[in-house]
């Protein structure tokens, strides 16, 4: 009996094909998912890996920042603030046992060559302080801590004090580096009357040499300042131009050429005569008269609780 050939062979081979045409198609699959992918990264459409946040960056400027030493500040490094908020409240005897706020500046230390980051460096008069000791009290604004201050530098024939507060960082005022013209617009900053932190509004009359230490003074407009006063920043233009003082015929500011003379070291280009005595109503009744030098530190006679009463300091 004949038989149909067998379909062994070729049944067989079916799950074979099967297999070949499945990893064809797999292939193929990969290669047009692939394909696809690429095309939509091509487009944008693909997400993409998120960035470093700029505070983590931040973060690490900063603590590099930290870590290079104190040293290479330099002057554009420092971060100058308003004026107003630059000024400070300098302690001085109001009468037995009181006290009131006279005014102050907060510099930049490095124009003295101190670094930045070991403390704050208040500029004021040297009237303001020369009866508070070798630590007056200051206060920021007039308000909050009170901190006790270290007398670096002073001078009687400037009138200028020079003041470190240790561990302090206060807001550094910019100093000008020349007087402005007549007629300019002022402010004069501080504490009148030991009133809250106040802002006069006013106009540079120019310079007179009827000055109480050395002349050539900055005159300015009647009403400007009055007791309180002394030792506060004189403002125009963003920048300290002058340390307010106290008046004889004008009221009377130091300018900032005589500042940085101090600062630097040096001495008034002729000997000064400071007027601060008795004999002057504008800075109180009792005040002792000054000798032309006064060494350091302080005679015991100026360490003594002042006689008079009446508000010394402008």
């Amino acid at each position: 009996m004949n038989r149909p050939p067998s379909d062994s062979s070729h049944s067989s081979s079916l799950p074979l094909a099967a297999n070949s045409s499945a990893s064809s198609l797999r292939i193929l699959s990969i290669f047009l998912l692939g394909l696809g992918l690429g095309t939509l990264a091509a487009a944008g459409l693909m997400p993409k890996p998120s960035p470093i946040s700029t505070g983590y960056l931040g973060s690490i400027q900063a603590s590099q920042s930290r870590s290079q030493p104190h040293a290479e500040l330099t002057a554009s490094a420092v971060k100058l603030a308003d004026v107003s908020s630059a000024t400070v409240c300098v302690k001085t005897p109001k009468g037995p046992g009181e006290q009131a706020c006279a005014s102050g500046v907060s510099i930049d230390p490095q124009l003295v060559g101190l670094d930045p980051a070991a403390g704050a460096v208040v500029l004021t008069n040297y009237h303001v302080i020369m009866d508070m000791g070798n630590r007056p009290p200051l206060q920021l604004g007039g308000r909050g801590e009170i901190f006790s201050a270290e007398i670096i530098r002073t001078s009687p024939e400037f009138d200028l004090a020079l003041l470190r507060v240790p561990s302090a960082q206060f807001p550094i005022a910019a100093l000008a580096e020349t007087s402005p013209a007549q007629g300019t617009a002022v402010r004069a900053i501080g504490f009148p009357n030991d009133q809250p932190l106040t802002i006069k509004n006013s106009s540079l009359l120019g310079k007179t040499q009827n000055c109480l230490a050395v002349s050539p003074c900055l005159a300015l407009q009647q009403g400007t300042i009055t007791f309180g006063n002394s030792g506060g920043p004189l403002e125009a233009n963003g920048q300290v131009i002058g340390i307010t003082q106290g008046e004889i015929e004008d009221e009377l500011a130091i300018p900032v050429e005589q500042i940085r003379q101090f600062l630097a070291g040096q001495q008034p280009a002729r000997s000064a005569s400071p007027q601060f005595n008795s004999a002057d109503p504008g800075l109180g009744s009792g005040y002792p008269p000054m000798p032309e030098y006064m060494p350091e530190p302080m005679p015991d006679y100026y360490m003594q609780e002042p006689a008079y009463a009446p508000y010394p300091a402008w």
